[in-house]
């Protein structure tokens, strides 16, 4: 029975979850697999194979199992392939063979053989001793495997810290609440392109008024100059002494989401008052998205030059504030690329906006893990359309009307998402994995054995689900225009956030080929053709490049992130799920990475582009300092310390 069959199936891939080439099968199931509903599947118009037609733990899909016999033959061969597995089998074999031949020893020695007589046969301790030898050897094997996890965390302060200049005290907290207070009030606002609201143009050009008057040291120093580029973004160029360093950027940006209409009745304190509450809070749109940013990389830079602990560093330091991030920024951070591009400019690094240090992620631990975004996913928008019945009076509807079709595909879509795919997360748990509860390391240290159950907790929980595969959101739908005429045509738009591969895994796809994938995926669940899936114009954006890990910029930054947090917050690569102006920036960098040095609770995440955005003034001194120690750190680099890493990107 297909039932049997997909629970022995089950019960063979515990073990071998990862092993994808297990199910070369779908391919050839494809003619004999019966689709929703129960209707056949067939080669219809253009329509694409699906990605998978069955349900196993391998593929991780939620489709009906096809019953080939061939599928548990590749599986018990997959799992006969990994050498520990027949490493364990041969030793569990070999005791119960000698199992077997001390029986008798042991039953002369006893004087009976009445007492031994497990289940009728002197077989019984024959299993009992195979079977106990490689539970035996499975534990064995996990010790060891937990035994030889890295030790990647840093233990000692650098001799850095003990250079920095900006306190963390009332006065500094106060001064740069207070300017952040009045950034908030600018309503920097970004509307998409095809809004008829205009964005907040008059306050961006308020905004580097304030600025100026805020930082006066990085506007009147004769190293510091500043472009305002595209109109509203500006470029400041911190000229360094030595032309033979290789330069560093720093990005962040000037504009906003919008926080209005329903919203505004659910914020504690209005989104452009700026209000700082008596417990030193600073409420509004841009606090931790992303005026926090820009305001201390410039507070960072404006102290060392006032104090004259830096007048003008070794290598020149590039800070770029692009106006349109929330819209892509095609107006802002891809002109002050180009232009840095025609300069002849290649940074050694760049360091934008992302993840943050987050408290309480894990179960058990207890110290914050600064999230270091060495990546981020790629996006396509897709538009499902359908025009199958033209338009008529709803008193004589037809049996299904367009929405009711397209409201089919939208929910085979969601209830289809992209499989899990836990590399990139276990890659970034390595990291820290010798700071992990025991129970914790036992399970990164054999994912061998415990992928699955960990594939289906991550894909329990939707917001840790989307650091883990390519995500699925229908955005937009448009359809009907009277209550009582069926509408003639019914239309979504889809937006996916491409999981990039993982590190080394395939080198040499082509990032289109991640996009057609995607298109195909949706066709194939979809599985009408009476459902038209086709990209929107200018969508596609592929997943970045992996930077790397091992250079002195990474290093650096987690050094920064030990030091300021007083040894107490752990670091991890991880992949930044939205996009960044840093999209526009690999043709004038080596490596890229997204952080914002600040610790936040995992629960205030829903902050960003949500209610009640907000941040402690007290934790504002922290950014600086964070800044002022990359600052300083990159300007005691001495080039011939570079590696090959440093000089070459990840792909």
């Amino acid at each position: 029975p297909r039932l049997a069959v997909t629970r022995r199936v089950r019960l063979l891939t515990v073990w071998t979850a990862q092993a994808r080439g297990a199910c070369a099968h779908r391919e050839r199931a494809m003619g004999r697999c019966k689709g929703l509903h129960g209707h056949r599947r067939y080669a219809q118009n253009d329509l694409p194979p699906p990605p998978s037609t069955h349900t196993c733990w391998v593929c991780h899909l939620d489709d009906e199992f096809v019953g080939d016999p061939s599928v548990a033959l590749q599986l018990v061969q997959t799992v006969l392939s990994r050498p520990f597995v027949r490493t364990a089998l041969t030793l569990g074999l070999a005791a119960a063979v000698l199992g077997c031949l001390s029986l008798p020893t042991v039953v002369t020695a006893a004087g009976t053989t009445d007492t031994l007589d497990v289940g009728g046969s002197q077989w019984g301790w024959v299993l009992a001793a195979g079977v106990s030898a490689v539970v035996v050897l499975l534990v064995v094997a996990m010790a060891l495997q937990v035994a030889l996890l890295p030790d990647n965390t840093i233990k000692t302060t650098s001799e850095m810290f003990e250079c920095l200049t900006i306190r963390e005290t009332p006065p500094v907290s106060a001064r740069l609440a207070e300017i952040l207070s009045r950034a908030i009030q600018l309503r920097t606002v970004s509307y998409d392109r095809h809004d008829p609201r205009e964005s907040g143009y008059t306050d961006l050009l308020r905004m580097h008024t304030l600025l100026e008057e805020s930082f006066p040291a990085v506007h009147k120093s004769p190293s510091m100059t500043r472009e305002i580029v595209g109109e509203y973004s500006l470029l400041y160029t911190w000229r360094g002494t030595d032309p033979t360093a290789q330069p560093i950027i720093f990005c962040a940006h000037l504009d906003v989401v919008p926080a209005e209409g329903n919203e505004l009745k659910e914020w504690t304190h209005p989104p452009f008052a700026g209000t700082i509450d008596p417990n030193g809070v600073v409420w509004g749109r841009g606090a931790i998205d992303n005026k926090h940013n820009v305001l201390t990389q410039l507070y960072a830079a404006d102290h060392l030059i006032a104090t004259g602990a830096m007048p003008a560093p070794k290598r020149t330091m590039y800070f770029c504030f692009g106006h349109d991030e929330e819209i892509n920024g095609v107006d802002g951070a891809r002109l002050i690329a180009a232009l840095l591009k025609s300069r002849g400019v290649r940074a050694e690094f760049v360091l934008d906006e992302g993840a943050f240090a987050v408290a309480n992620m894990l179960p058990g631990l207890e110290r914050p893990v600064a999230l270091i975004c060495n990546c981020e996913k790629g996006l396509v928008d897709l538009k499902l359309t359908v025009e199958c019945h033209p338009p008529a009076h709803s008193s004589s509807p037809p049996g299904e009307t367009n929405v009711g079709i397209l409201a089919r595909a939208i929910n085979r879509l969601e209830a289809r998402p992209f499989p899990v795919d836990t590399r990139f997360m276990v890659t970034g748990l390595h990291s820290i994995a010798t700071a992990l509860p025991l129970v914790h390391r036992v399970v990164l240290a054999n994912m061998w054995f415990f992928g699955p159950i960990i594939r289906r907790v991550v894909a329990a929980d939707p917001q840790v689900a989307a650091t883990a595969r390519t995500t699925t959101a229908v955005t937009v739908v448009r359809v009907g225009e009277k209550i009582n005429q069926i509408a003639g045509s019914a239309v979504a738009y889809v937006n996916h956030r491409i999981l990039p591969s993982a590190a080394g895994a395939e080198p040499d796809r082509p990032p289109e080929a991640m996009r057609d994938e995607v298109l195909r995926y949706n066709r194939a669940v979809i599985a009408d053709p009476r459902v038209k899936v086709e990209l929107v114009p200018d969508s596609w954006l592929a997943p970045s490049p992996v930077s790397a890990t091992d250079s002195r910029a990474y290093r650096l930054i987690r050094q920064a992130v030990h030091d300021i947090h007083g040894g107490e917050a752990l670091s991890a690569p991880f992949l930044m799920t939205g996009n960044t102006d840093t999209r526009w920036y690999w043709e004038v960098a080596d490596n890229i990475y997204r952080f914002t040095p600040m610790v936040m609770d995992r629960a205030d995440l829903k902050m960003f582009h949500g209610i009640d955005e907000r941040v402690p003034a007290r934790k504002l001194p922290t950014l600086a300092r964070f800044y002022e120690h990359v600052i300083r750190s990159v300007d005691s680099w001495d080039a011939s310390s570079k590696t090959a890493s440093d000089n070459k990107k990840h792909v």
